[in-house]
């Protein structure tokens, strides 16, 4: 089950997922999700499709919003004032359409914080393949005078060996460990 925390914000569970609304108090600036779904569709002509929980059209269009809110291209409305956006413990599936790939993450933790400059986002999760468990952490920097966007991409216990057999260019790496 989903649980959302959000400062000057009411939230309340709804059939079709989780109802918000702004507290007559204040406008939020931080909205935290806990343990949601995700959903990342490529489509073949490469627009990005996004969905929160279980059904696709209707939850995309919160994730959307959240997003765009915290980007600023929504001007108005009480979640113009949002300054961080987090999920933590999101099952995340990602599917490519246009490369034909899809896959799955059981527990990723996702954060965006509005900056004088842009935005900062954080990615971090593990990728069962196999035997192996391998991290990655993703680090994001986008400046948005400039329009440019900056990656950091950190992984660990990946193991060369264990993808040998299906990629001839790592055969000479079998020995080591990562």
């Amino acid at each position: 089950m989903a649980w959302m925390k959000a400062s000057g914000m009411v939230w309340t569970p709804g059939l079709g997922g989780i109802s918000v609304r702004p507290s007559p108090f204040s406008a939020p600036t931080v909205i935290e999700i806990r343990r949601p779904a995700v959903r990342v569709l490529r489509t073949e002509s490469g627009a990005i499709e996004l969905g929160l929980g279980q059904s696709g059209a209707q939850s995309g269009n919160i994730l959307q919003g959240l997003l765009a809110n915290i980007t600023g291209t929504q001007g108005s409305g009480p979640l113009a004032y949002l300054n961080s956006f987090s999920m933590t413990g999101a099952s995340l599936e990602v599917e490519d359409r246009s490369l034909g790939l899809f896959w799955a993450v059981d527990s990723a933790d996702i954060a965006v914080l509005r900056t004088r400059e842009g935005l900062d986002a954080r990615l971090q999760f593990a990728v069962e393949m196999g035997s192996d468990r391998p991290k990655f952490d993703l680090n994001l920097a986008y400046a948005e005078a400039s329009q440019e966007l900056a990656a950091d991409l950190v992984f660990s216990q990946i193991r060369p060996r264990s993808y040998a057999s299906r990629i001839p260019g790592l055969a000479g790496l079998e020995p080591i460990d990562i």
